[in-house]
C-alpha cells in the first residue's frame, strides 16, 4: 500500500475528496467534526505550519498534482532558482520550458512503487544546474494524492569534493522529510505544533506539546531565554538565526536555530515558527580543529626554533612559545646532562633579572632538586599548583606554577616550568602542556644527542689528528728507512753480483783448464766431480746475472712512454727463435695495443712468459695465445698456454724470487723469471696473476696503463 505522508495531527483520519476540491474530514467512528472549531483551528494551524515551512525552506522543494501537472506549492529556494513564483502553472512548462509533460517524469514510477520515495539525479537544461532529487507521493490537505519533490542542487558538489560531502549530507537530511526540529508557538508562547524529530528528543509525541510552554520541558534559565527570544521576534516581526542550548535526553546540547514570526492572511502576527538542528558534534569538531590547528602552529614554531636558532637562543625562543601558549608570565626550560645535572640554559629573562638570590645558577645537581619541579622530574609526572609557593629570599614571587618533565622513550631528558598565570591552571593546560612536551621531546633528544655526538666527534677528530700526525711521522721514518734499505739492497745486489763475476769466471776458467790438460789422467770419479764443479760455477754465474737483472728493474729502467706492445712481443719471439723452432711451438696473438711502458722491460716480460710456456710444455707441442682487452685506463693482457699447469696452492708462490716447483734435473732455471715479471709489472703500476690447474695449461694475466688514457 502507498505510504501517506500526512501532516502532524492528521494521523488516524481519512479525507474524502469532493468534486468541488474541498476536503471533508471524518473520524474513523463516523462522528462529524466539521462543527468543531477547536479542531478546525488545529487543522488550520497544521496547514499553516506545513505551508510556512515549505515556503521558507531554503532548498529546492515543491508539490505538484500528478494528474494535472499543476504546481501547488514551492519553496523559497526553488522560487529564487527560477526567478519567479510558478504556483498555478504547469510544472513541465514552468520548470523545464516544455510544452508537454517531461519524458523523464517520475509519476508512473511513483505509482508503480506504491508511493515509496524515489531518488534520482537530473540536469535541468533551462537552469543549467544539476539536482539530486527525491520524489514521494503524499496526501494533500484537500485529500488529493500529490507529488512531493525535494531536490538538492549538486552543481557545485560535482565541481568541489568538499562541497559534495556537505550537499550529500544536506540531501540525506532532506530525504528524511525535514529532519530538523520544527515547532510553532502562538502569541501566548504555547506550543501549537512540533514535528516528530522535535518530540523524539524528549521521548514524546507531537501531541504531548500542544498547549504547553517551554517551562514544561526546559530548565527555568533556558525557558526564560527562549521566551525572551520569542517575544522579541513576535514584537519586532523579525527573523533571526541563534546559536543556543537545548535539552536532549537530559543532556544539554548546542543547536543552531532559525526563528521567524508567523502572520495570518490579514498580516497579523499569530506566533513564532522555529527550525533548529543539533550542532553539538559540529562545535566539538570545530573546537577539535581549532585545537589541532593551534597544536600544529605550536609544533611548527617549536620545530622552526630548533632548526633555525643557535644553541644560545633556541631554549629562550622555545620558552617564549610555551609561555605564550600557557598564558604564563615566567618560566624555565632546561635539559638533563650526561652526569644527571639539570642544566637551565635559559629562563625568562625577566626572572633572571629580578632574581636577587646571591648564588643563583643555571646548574642544578640531582641531589639539589627540590620543590614541585624536583618532584615532577623524579616522578616523571606533570604537577601543578594554583597556590603561592614558598621561595628563597630574593626569588620572585610565585603565585601559581606548572612543572612538566620532558620524557623521551621513558627517560626524563628535560624540564619545562611556567608560572604566574593570571587564572588557575587546569586540565586544558595539562593537555596543552602534554602536547608541547610531546613535540619538544624528540627534537630536544636529537639536539642533545647531536651535541653529545658533536663533542665526541671533536674529541675523536682531535685524537685522530694526533694519531695521524704520529702515523705520518712513523710512515715518513719508515719510508725513509725503506728507501735507504732498498737503495742499500740494490747497491748490494749490484755490487755483489758484479764483484762475484770475476772470481766465478776465474774458477770456471781454471776448472775447464784442468779438465782439458789433465782430464785424461784423472780417474772416472775425479772427472765426474770436476764436471759437477764446472756445472755449479755456470749455474751460480747464471743466478748472479739474473739477480743483477732483477736489481736493475728500478734503478736502470727507462721512463715510461707510449710503446707498441705488439712490437715488444715480436722482439721477444725473435729472442726465443731457437727454442720455438726446436720445440715446434705455435704462438698467435691478436692486434695488440699501444701502452705506457719501458720497451726493453716489456720485451723481457713477454720473453719470460713465453719462455716458461715453452719450457713447461705438456705432451702436445706448445700452443701459446696472447690477447689484450681494454678496461678503463688500462689494458689487460692474457698469455695462455697448453702446458702442464700449476696447482692453485702455488699460484702466489711462483712469483717469489728463487722459488721453484720442479727439480733442476727436470727443468732448468734459477727461479727468478716470474719474480722479475712481477717486478716489471709493478714498476708499470699494474698487477699480475695466474689462472691455472694442474694438467690444464696456464693463463698469465697482467695489466699495463693505456698509451691514450682518457682525462
Amino acid at each position: 500500500m502507498m505510504e501517506d505522508a500526512e501532516k502532524p495531527g492528521m494521523a488516524g483520519r481519512h479525507c474524502a475528496h469532493s468534486g468541488d476540491g474541498a476536503g471533508e474530514c471524518a473520524s474513523p467512528g463516523g462522528d462529524s467534526v466539521s462543527g468543531s472549531e477547536g479542531l478546525r483551528q488545529e487543522l488550520e494551524a497544521q496547514r499553516r505550519l506545513f505551508t510556512t515551512v515549505i515556503e521558507n525552506f531554503p532548498e529546492v522543494l515543491y508539490i505538484t498534482d500528478p494528474d494535472t501537472y499543476e504546481v501547488l506549492l514551492v519553496s523559497k529556494g526553488w522560487r529564487d532558482a527560477l526567478g519567479k513564483d510558478p504556483v498555478g502553472g504547469k510544472c513541465y512548462k514552468e520548470f523545464q520550458g516544455l510544452d508537454e509533460p517531461c519524458p523523464f517524469c517520475t509519476n508512473d514510477i511513483l505509482f508503480k512503487n506504491d508511493g515509496k520515495p524515489y531518488t534520482w539525479q537530473y540536469h535541468n537544461k533551462k537552469l543549467d544546474r544539476h539536482y539530486h532529487i527525491m520524489d514521494q507521493l503524499i496526501k494533500w490537505h484537500d485529500g488529493r494524492i500529490v507529488r512531493y519533490e525535494v531536490a538538492a542542487d549538486i552543481t557545485d558538489i560535482k565541481r568541489v569534493e568538499d562541497a559534495l560531502r556537505e550537499s550529500e549530507s544536506r540531501y540525506r537530511l532532506l530525504v528524511k522529510n525535514i529532519p530538523q526540529k520544527v515547532f510553532m508557538k502562538g502569541r501566548d508562547l504555547r506550543y501549537i505544533s512540533v514535528n516528530e524529530n522535535y518530540a523524539a528528543d524528549f521521548g514524546m509525541t507531537p501531541k504531548d506539546f500542544i498547549g504547553k510552554t517551554d517551562y514544561d520541558f526546559y530548565p527555568n534559565e533556558l525557558a526564560d531565554k527562549y521566551r525572551a527570544d520569542d517575544r522579541r521576534i513576535i514584537e519586532g516581526r523579525l527573523t533571526e538565526e541563534i546559536d543556543e542550548s537545548y535539552i536532549k535526553g537530559g543532556e544539554e546540547r548546542s543547536a543552531h536555530t532559525v526563528k521567524t514570526h508567523v502572520v495570518d492572511d490579514a498580516g497579523n502576527v499569530t506566533g513564532v515558527l522555529g527550525l533548529f538542528w543539533d550542532v553539538t558534534d559540529k562545535k566539538k569538531a570545530e573546537e577539535s580543529l581549532a585545537r589541532s590547528n593551534r597544536e600544529l602552529e605550536i609544533r611548527n614554531r617549536i620545530t622552526n626554533a630548533f632548526l633555525t636558532f643557535s644553541d644560545e637562543d633556541v631554549f629562550f625562543e622555545t620558552l617564549k612559545i610555551v609561555l605564550e601558549a600557557m598564558s604564563s608570565k615566567y618560566g624555565v626550560f632546561g635539559y638533563i646532562a650526561d652526569n644527571g645535572d639539570l642544566i637551565i640554559p635559559t629562563m625568562s629573562r625577566e626572572v633572571w633579572k629580578q632574581c636577587r638570590i646571591p648564588d643563583k645558577t643555571i646548574v642544578f645537581p640531582r641531589d639539589k632538586w627540590g620543590g614541585l619541579w624536583g618532584r615532577a622530574l623524579v616522578e616523571n609526572t606533570i604537577l601543578w599548583s594554583n597556590e603561592s609557593s614558598r621561595v628563597p629570599e630574593g626569588h620572585i614571587p610565585i603565585t601559581r606554577n606548572f612543572s612538566a618533565p620532558i620524557s623521551y622513550q621513558g627517560r626524563v631528558i628535560g624540564l619545562l616550568q611556567v608560572a604566574n598565570k593570571e587564572s588557575d591552571y587546569d586540565e586544558d593546560d595539562l593537555a596543552l602542556m602534554q602536547t608541547m612536551t610531546g613535540i619538544i621531546a624528540p627534537i630536544l633528544s636529537a639536539r642533545v644527542e647531536r651535541d653529545r655526538q658533536e663533542a665526541a666527534r671533536r674529541k675523536a677528530e682531535e685524537e685522530l689528528r694526533e694519531l695521524n700526525s704520529e702515523l705520518e711521522m712513523r710512515v715518513s721514518q719508515r719510508t725513509a728507512e725503506l728507501q735507504r734499505s732498498n737503495a742499500d739492497l740494490q747497491q748490494f745486489a749490484y755490487v755483489a753480483s758484479h764483484d762475484l763475476q770475476e772470481p766465478l769466471r776465474m774458477i770456471g776458467s781454471y776448472l775447464q783448464l784442468i779438465e782439458r790438460r789433465y782430464g785424461s789422467k784423472l780417474e772416472k770419479d775425479a772427472r765426474e766431480f770436476m764436471g759437477y764443479a764446472v756445472d755449479g760455477a755456470k749455474r751460480l754465474q747464471g743466478m748472479i746475472n739474473d739477480l743483477l737483472l732483477y736489481s736493475r728493474v728500478e734503478s736502470k729502467g727507462r721512463s715510461l712512454e707510449p710503446t707498441n706492445s705488439e712490437a715488444s712481443l715480436q722482439r721477444a719471439i725473435d729472442n726465443l727463435q731457437y727454442q720455438i723452432e726446436s720445440e715446434k711451438a705455435e704462438i698467435s696473438c691478436d692486434a695488440l695495443p699501444e701502452v705506457m711502458a719501458d720497451g726493453l722491460q716489456l720485451t723481457q716480460l713477454f720473453q719470460n712468459l713465453l719462455g716458461n710456456a715453452i719450457k713447461y710444455r705438456g705432451e702436445e707441442k706448445p700452443r701459446i695465445q696472447v690477447t689484450a682487452s681494454r678496461d678503463g685506463d688500462q689494458w689487460v693482457f692474457r698469455v695462455k698456454d697448453n702446458g702442464i699447469g700449476i696447482e692453485p696452492q702455488y699460484h702466489e708462490r711462483i712469483f717469489e724470487i728463487f722459488q721453484r716447483l720442479h727439480s733442476r734435473g727436470k727443468y732448468e732455471g734459477s727461479g727468478i723469471g716470474l719474480a722479475l715479471c712481477r717486478r716489471i709489472v709493478q714498476r708499470h703500476g699494474g698487477t699480475i696473476r695466474v689462472e691455472s690447474a694442474l694438467g690444464q695449461g696456464s693463463t698469465f694475466i697482467f695489466t699495463l696503463p693505456a698509451g691514450d688514457k682518457t682525462e
